[in-house]
């Protein structure tokens, strides 16, 4: 049974750790500051990758381990380390301060898992395997992308929402016609793709 809760957060200039420096650390740094998150790491050491992304001034650093307390005035953790039980503290602390964390590789002490994502232009598309088989997930990723589908879709986003703000000015006391006719409109899209 599926009990996740699916959501995209907006996380612009929201404050997000990663604590860890290795290259899976790098990937999840790399995904946030797409999401323009303010982003601080934690790490004794760091992947060239994420040194480059350091020195380049895009995002904070503190070199040294977690220590309690670094979790304070987060929004989001995301731990990437080797160290279980840095692993478990991490885990702890952020449940004690009701934040949103996942622990790399460690389903049972998540809060939250980091699907895999399909973006061409504003279409996105999350899957999810409720951090069971995420390599299977990465899989699927890869299909779609491949998928001239979601190109076509990502496509007509744009005439979509260019049709939704013209209805919106001729109909804009009228939230039942325009739904009707939004729905009209991406309905006959749709045939035009079948």
């Amino acid at each position: 049974m599926n009990t996740l809760y699916p959501i995209y957060l907006k996380l612009l200039k929201k404050h997000c750790l990663v604590i860890g420096g290795g290259t899976i650390a790098f990937r999840k740094v790399e995904a946030l500051l797409a999401s323009e998150a303010d982003v601080t790491v934690i790490s004794p050491d760091l992947c060239p990758s994420l040194r480059e992304l350091v020195d380049q001034g895009i995002c904070k650093y503190i070199s040294r381990k977690y220590r309690r307390g670094d979790l304070n005035g987060s929004f989001l953790v995301i731990a990437a380390t080797n160290d279980p039980d840095a692993n478990r503290q991490i885990w702890e602390e952020a449940n004690d301060l009701n934040l949103l964390v996942n622990i790399v590789d460690v389903p049972d002490v998540c809060n939250f898992y980091v699907p895999s994502v399909v973006r061409n232009g504003d279409l996105a598309i999350a899957i999810s395997t409720n951090g069971k088989a995420p390599y299977l997930a990465k899989r699927i990723r890869q299909r779609l992308e491949q998928d001239q589908f979601s190109h076509k879709i990502s496509e007509k986003i744009f005439s979509i929402d260019k049709k939704r703000n013209e209805l919106k000015s001729s109909y804009p006391n009228d939230i039942q016609k325009r739904e009707a006719e939004i729905k009209k409109f991406i309905n006959n899209l749709m045939e035009e793709w079948d």
